[in-house]
């Protein structure tokens, strides 16, 4: 059943309340707030994101770039390889950037 934060006044002590309240309809939620003892200034739904959604997220980054960061490292020494070891250097560095990048995503997602 959606959920709706209501705002608003509380008849008895006359204080700002704020509740949550299950309803099927925004109206419907103004009525149980109101027989609540409460003068409704303001409502919003409540949105729920899944558990775990941006970590979900950051897990697919950390594979993508992952995959990213030896596929760029195969080519460029690859090529690397076929024009005499001059684009060595390059792909080492950017392996390294690759690499730096993934150890960064990896530790975003451990603190979040």
């Amino acid at each position: 059943m959606p959920q709706f934060k209501i705002a608003g006044v509380d008849k008895e002590s006359q204080l700002d309340t704020e509740l949550v309240v299950e309803a099927d309809t925004e109206a419907n939620a103004k009525v149980k707030a109101e027989l609540r003892g409460v003068v409704v200034t303001d409502i919003a739904a409540v949105v729920h994101q899944p558990k775990g959604f941006m970590a979900k997220s950051i897990v697919s980054n950390k594979w993508i770039l992952r995959v990213f960061m030896v596929a760029v490292a195969v080519l460029l020494s690859a090529i690397g390889l076929f024009t005499e070891m001059l684009l060595l250097p390059v792909s080492a560095a950017l392996f390294m950037v690759c690499w730096v990048a993934g150890a960064v995503v990896e530790r975003k997602s451990k603190k979040g």
